[in-house]
């Protein structure tokens, strides 16, 4: 059986270093700081730079830009500024004592993912870490590679999980069952997700077993 983990919303709440980045574009582009709603909206986009194009009504060119610093700002002073998500580390812990291999395909660039996953000891748990390779990419894209380099199985012995709109497509389009958790940045009370990181492995064992 194997687990592809989306990261942002998923495993690690990063939402405080991504909200501080976002801020500081803004003000190096004389750009409105963003209302707490604003910023939830803009964090739940899958990729930055579509954040800044459709939250702050940016011209591609212009939002493509401000992704590029959002990343270098990011990087240099925000990438930690994160947790994990409340009892995270015990579904990791369980699911690798059930023989469960575990991945993760992220839109987070692929340097940051390595860096941010090494921080907080969870790197040991995933035989591949697939990030992203420039702006361009999707989740789409990620989860393909990262099932190439997995050389796992399409179909029902892979599962994927994740927050958002893009990981629930990005698993349908690759034939793959999908756990999804609504307390991330994208879903929202939906009955059949899970509410908190404990709930996951319940979900986990019933997709095994059905």
């Amino acid at each position: 059986m194997y687990i592809i983990w989306d990261l942002d919303g998923t495993l690690i709440d990063v939402r405080r270093g991504v909200h501080q980045s976002v801020d500081w574009v803004a003000r190096k582009h004389g750009l409105a700081i963003l209302s707490e709603q604003q910023r939830a909206q803009m964090i739940g986009i899958s990729r930055i730079q579509e954040g800044f194009r459709v939250i702050y009504g940016l011209k591609d060119e212009d939002a493509t830009v401000c992704a590029q610093e959002f990343r270098e700002a990011y990087s240099r002073y925000y990438l930690y500024d994160a947790e994990l998500y409340p009892r995270i580390l015990d579904v990791l812990v369980f699911l690798k004592a059930q023989g469960i291999q575990q991945a993760i395909a992220t839109n987070k660039s692929a340097d940051h993912a390595r860096k941010i996953c090494n921080f907080f000891h969870i790197d040991k748990f995933f035989s591949h870490i697939v990030g992203s390779y420039s702006l361009q990419t999707t989740k789409k894209d990620q989860l393909g590679i990262c099932l190439q380099r997995t050389g796992w199985i399409r179909g029902s012995d892979t599962i994927m999980i994740g927050d958002t709109k893009s990981d629930l497509e990005a698993a349908h389009d690759a034939g793959i069952p999908f756990i999804g958790v609504n307390y991330g940045y994208g879903f929202r009370d939906i009955k059949e997700f899970a509410n908190s990181p404990e709930q996951i492995p319940n979900l986990v064992l019933y997709k095994i077993n059905h």
